[in-house]
């Protein structure tokens, strides 16, 4: 699965419901530093989508309601030239260390799929809608659990922490020359496994480092027997199940401040029979440390070791 970059909206100072959403803003300018408008307008997005609980106890049911205290971070960071986003997220899923000048955080999301088609976010920090139990005596009541979140707003709004927002960070240009000589050429040799030639194979590949992440599921033009291989900015880690029923789970973990890598791109084969000798042009896409995405055109010659 391919690198996902994620930032979250505002949480709500009180809310019954914990959703996180996604929110990207393109002007910085409507993300003050000390502006209680956004706290406002965050409040107004989450309320609409809260469950409406009853006010007061209607006379026919006996209202027990279990308040859970939970925390979360949200801090603005550049996520490119001139562009600044919010990331907020529930303790359970976001940790930071924060000192008198700057802080650093560590993000992981999780999901769940049950099929190759779904693809479900784990909530850690989960709380159950109210329901109304009938008990022996048959009084109704209605159990609510409300979640009130305390957010800290590391570098921004009224009751921020610091001033400090992480710099943005330019991703040198790539050398596309440099690119297109790595992949000009992959030389596909024998090889025998074990000395059983029943398990012999042969291989072949060709690697570019840099500091831009290639996708590794969108190139166009590679032939079916060639695969890639790339490094994220993002960790992954996950396994699946498929046993009795079929089940993955994957985790994504993202460090702010980000830094700039040299990651691997590489494009590689392995196949049970010699393969004639082709030349394809194909077309790779990458993107920098903030995901920004662009494309660059690569020839490259597939050939058997004489």
């Amino acid at each position: 699965m391919q690198k996902k970059h994620f930032t979250i909206s505002l949480f709500a100072t009180f809310v019954v419901t914990f959703a996180i959403i996604a929110c990207s803003d393109e002007n910085p300018n409507t993300i003050p530093l000390d502006s209680s408008e956004t706290s406002s307008s965050s409040n107004e997005e989450n309320s609409s989508s809260s469950i409406k609980l009853p006010d007061p106890c209607p006379d026919s049911l006996i209202c027990d309601t279990t308040y859970v205290d939970k925390k979360a971070y949200s801090f603005i960071y550049y996520s490119g030239p001139q562009k600044l986003d919010i990331v907020t997220a529930s303790a359970a899923d976001m940790s930071c260390f924060i000192n008198e000048n700057t802080f650093s955080c560590k993000l992981e999301e999780s999901y769940r799929s049950t099929n190759s088609a779904t693809n479900e976010r784990i909530d850690k920090d989960y709380i159950a809608p109210p329901k109304i139990v009938i008990e022996a005596d048959s009084l109704k009541h209605l159990k609510i659990n409300i979640k009130r979140v305390d957010t800290t707003y590391i570098n921004y709004g009224e009751q921020r922490l610091m001033d400090y927002i992480m710099p943005y960070i330019e991703t040198p240009k790539l050398n596309v020359d440099e690119l297109q000589a790595a992949m000009d050429t992959v030389t596909v040799e024998y090889h025998l496994l074990q000395y059983n030639e029943i398990n012999s194979y042969y291989a072949g590949n060709a690697k570019y480092m840099s500091p831009y992440e290639f996708e590794e599921w969108t190139a166009n033009g590679l032939p079916d027997w060639v695969h890639i291989d790339a490094d994220s900015y993002t960790n992954w880690s996950g396994f699946c199940l498929d046993d009795l029923e079929y089940y993955c789970e994957d985790t994504y973990t993202t460090y702010y401040p980000s830094t700039l890598k040299q990651l691997k791109f590489q494009i590689y084969l392995m196949v049970s029979k010699p393969i004639n000798d082709t030349t394809v042009t194909w077309t790779a896409y990458y993107k920098d440390l903030y995901g920004s995405r662009d494309s660059v055109e690569i020839t490259t010659h597939f050939m058997m070791k004489q």
